[in-house]
């Protein structure tokens, strides 16, 4: 139900920002819907030299994204400092 506020949340800040980190580790569903509104984040960032990182210790988030196939999309990071601090 939230996966349209993700969507709206993640294209504006993107327009305005070059690294947006997505703090995943209170996800207690993901559903198809939330995983297509981080996907097609992550596809703009990479359109527009921008990007997205996830921080995920959740581990329905992580066995949603695992089950999905998607994970090897994703950039990673084990906290949100360490996703503000890594320039790759």
């Amino acid at each position: 139900m939230t996966a349209p506020q993700l969507a709206t949340v993640l294209t504006a800040q993107l327009a305005v920002a070059r690294l947006v980190v997505v703090n995943l580790d209170g996800v207690q569903f993901l559903g198809s819907a939330g995983l297509q509104a981080l996907f097609e984040a992550n596809e703009l960032a990479t359109q527009q030299d921008r990007h997205l990182r996830l921080v995920c210790n959740s581990p329905t988030a992580n066995l949603t994204l695992d089950s999905a196939g998607l994970r090897e999309h994703f950039t990673f990071a084990d906290n949100v400092p360490d996703a503000l601090n890594d320039r790759s």
